[in-house]
């Protein structure tokens, strides 16, 4: 008779521990490495996943719980996938099974759709009252006669308000089965695929990457060329290549708005080979899409962050496309960064590791000179088409010569004009939301502030309500100052609806239209806006920063940048690098087609240095200067960093925590860290919590994580662990 057998099972519960749990007799055999068991953990089952079978026995005399119930007949998590969670919990400082909970894809086993009932657009809205903002965002999420949602897509918060929306007649929930993972339909690849010749500059990197996909082994490159200069094509043929030779692509692009027109292109090209994976997708297309790739039905994989962990088999190829998008940085817990884990996994692989940018990350270029990457600089844009023209505009000269500060001057106008006369597109960049920044009233000062945040609510037009851009709190527009109780309130500053509303009164004869999180947020409502301008049939189109990277517009002539140096000011070290960027991807979508492009850029200090390299599009000036500020200050890349948020509702407990956490943190560094800080975070409060902010600056960054973890292993169990935020390697310090 054999003896008790024991597992270790990582749960997704924020304690960096392995829980030990029996395998009862009738379960044979023991539950393998990345099989998902259901268990018992305090007065509730969770699902974990098994890490470690056979595991140890416990300490004699400790309690033990048996495993429930086995949820796979097989690994749901692949050897290499796991092995990749472990880092990311050993790293970035989150447990185990948070990492895992973050690789695989939402179970959607049984549940309910929701469908909004067939009405005019916009009724319904009228019927809730001015405080019901989650119904009402749960009726703005839905798409008129669209197709059912499933619940589980909304937010957790909202759906406790869908059994008022049903009663009130506004929406329909029906039960439904899980939707069983199939084969999508097949694509004959080379249906639409272009016969395309590849540039003397592509033929020669491609010739260095060639070599290295044939030979099976690490070999990570930085591909560096300008904004049109023909990396995707270098993407898909070394994917090609890949592909042939049998083995898998993972293709890595920031943000969600970049993968509809490029799946239209990968799908003519690759067929059915290739699959999508994103957090957008319901949870039985992400289950369906995620259960093909584990079967090894498709190879070719097109992701955000996320699809770093596909179960992709025998992966050769990672591309990070617009590797220097912060949107890679996952901004709740595991707080990874998808392009560092990209390669980390193509290391492990032994495949290679393409990372494009025409603005590379400093890190990667840094890393790339030092020959930790191999350099491929592609040059300039395909068919020798020139970069846009810059022209800039100062603001100040505006305002002398107007006597007011206006949203667009009149060389922007102008160019519009001439845009419009020759049927050609343009682009406006407003990279803020809502149509005022700020509602200030003239008798006391007061501007209205979120009651929860430290920040100014926005005023949104269209709906008249004021919304906090960090909490989602809206409140009514009052009529009166909320302070002094006086009339007059005056609507500041211009946001991506305010200029859209100029536009029309400007150009009334013009198809218009916006690009925000406002704009798109109904589900489709994206895709079906990319795809009309794509066909021509917007001719402006203004926006934050989803219009600025990765777009391929072959009509924009014309690209108008507002405000362009409002956020070289923010107290991050990284806002210089930020703002050269977004310059230069959005300057790069004018003139990709057979006409030149112009790019207006509107700035109140035109002489910033970011500026003029931005208009230049000169990213090695740049780079040049910004290293010598980082290297004399000990920022990254001269430095990992670590930034620690204590926070809590009462000011003086947070306060108190943070003191004792900074203080655990230089005791284990050993006067080899750099502890800046405790202090006020520079959002002092967030969902009605006070923040304590902690930066940790080490140039040993494994030392320096190890050190951070001892310290947090060590802290008062009477404080939360939920007060301390861990974010190593942050890339917002907002």
């Amino acid at each position: 008779m054999t003896g008790p057998r024991f597992v270790a099972v990582a749960v997704p519960i924020p304690l960096r521990r392995l829980f030990s749990y029996r395998v009862p007799d009738t379960l044979v055999p023991d539950p393998a490495p990345g099989c998902r068991v259901r268990v018992p953990l305090g007065r509730r089952d969770v699902v974990g996943t098994v890490v470690c079978s056979p595991y140890d026995p416990p300490p004699e005399g400790a309690r033990v719980r048996d495993i429930k119930e086995v949820l796979d007949q097989e690994p749901s998590v692949a050897p290499d996938i796991l092995s990749l969670t472990r880092f990311v919990s050993d790293y970035y400082l989150c447990s185990w099974g948070e990492a895992i909970e973050a690789a695989l894809p939402p179970d959607p086993g049984r549940g309910r759709t929701v469908r909004l009932v067939a009405r005019p657009t916009g009724a319904g809205l009228e019927q809730l009252s001015a405080r019901a903002t989650a119904r009402r965002r749960i009726l703005e999420s839905l798409t008129e006669g669209g197709e059912p949602v499933p619940v589980t897509d909304l937010p957790d918060r909202d759906r406790k308000h869908l059994r008022a929306l049903q009663q009130a007649g506004l929406v329909v929930i029906t039960a439904v089965q899980a939707v069983p993972a199939t084969a999508a339909a097949t694509v004959e690849a080379g249906a639409v695929r272009p016969e395309l010749v590849p540039t003397p500059a592509q033929s020669r990197v491609l010739k260095e990457i060639g070599p290295a996909v044939a030979g099976k082994g690490w070999a990570p490159f930085l591909l560096f060329g300008a904004t049109g200069s023909g990396k995707t094509e270098v993407y898909l043929r070394a994917a090609e290549q890949t592909l042939a030779s049998g083995r898998g692509v993972i293709y890595l692009v920031p943000e969600i708005g970049l993968t509809p027109l490029l799946m239209q292109r990968l799908k003519g090209r690759f067929g059915s080979q290739v699959e999508v994976l994103h957090s957008r997708l319901s949870r039985s297309d992400r289950y369906r899409a995620w259960t093909r790739i584990k079967a090894g039905d498709c190879r070719f994989v097109v992701g955000t962050r996320s699809a770093v962990f596909a179960p992709v088999q025998d992966p050769g190829l990672l591309v990070v496309d617009e590797e220097q998008d912060p949107s890679y940085k996952q901004q709740e817990t595991p707080r990874y960064n998808g392009r560092d884990l990209a390669v980390l996994r193509a290391r492990e692989a032994g495949a290679v590791l393409i990372l494009g940018s025409a603005t590379p990350s400093m890190e990667s270029f840094r890393h790339a000179t030092a020959g930790r990457y191999r350099l491929l600089r592609l040059g300039g844009r395909v068919g020798d088409r020139p970069l846009a023209t810059v022209r800039l505009v100062d603001m100040r000269e505006e305002y002398r010569v107007n006597g007011e500060v206006q949203a667009m001057a009149g060389p922007l106008t102008d160019a519009i004009t001439a845009r419009l006369s020759r049927e050609e597109q343009t682009l406006i960049l407003r990279n803020r939301r809502g149509y005022a920044v700020s509602v200030f009233c003239p008798g006391c000062g007061n501007r209205i502030q979120c009651e929860h945040c430290s920040i100014t609510l926005t005023w949104h037009r269209r709906d008249d309500r004021l919304r906090c851009h960090g909490c989602d709190l809206e409140r009514a527009t009052p009529a009166r100052c909320p302070q002094c109780d006086e009339p007059g309130l005056q609507f500041l500053g211009e946001g991506s609806e305010k200029i859209e509303d100029v536009l029309r009164t400007r150009f009334p004869e013009a198809a218009i239209a916006r690009m925000d999180r406002d704009a798109v947020r109904r589900k489709g409502a994206h895709e079906s806006l990319l795809n009309r301008f794509d066909a021509g049939e917007v001719d402006i189109m203004v926006g934050t920063q989803m219009i600025a990277k990765g777009h391929d517009f072959p009509g924009v002539t014309l690209v108008g940048i507002l405000s362009a140096d409002q956020s070289l000011g923010l107290p991050d070290f990284r806002a210089g690098e930020r703002v050269f960027q977004l310059l230069t991807q959005v300057s790069g979508r004018a003139g990709r087609g057979d006409k030149p492009g112009e790019v207006v850029l509107q700035a109140f200090d035109p002489d910033h240095p970011v500026l003029m390299e931005a208009i230049r599009q000169d990213y090695e000036a740049f780079y040049k200067r910004e290293v010598e500020y980082r290297r004399a200050l000990r920022y990254p890349p001269f430095t990992a960093m670590v930034q620690l948020l204590v926070s809590d509702r009462n000011p003086g407990k947070a306060a108190i925590w943070a003191d004792q956490l900074a203080e655990a943190v230089r005791q284990e560094g050993q006067g080899r860290l750099i502890v800046s800080g405790p202090g006020l975070a520079p959002v002092e409060r967030l969902r009605g919590k006070y923040r304590q902010q902690i930066l940790i600056r080490s140039a040993g960054r494994r030392k320096m994580v190890d050190a951070v973890g001892r310290a947090l292993e060590k802290l008062d169990p009477r404080i939360p662990r939920r007060a301390v935020v861990v974010d190593v390697d942050p890339y917002n310090l907002l």
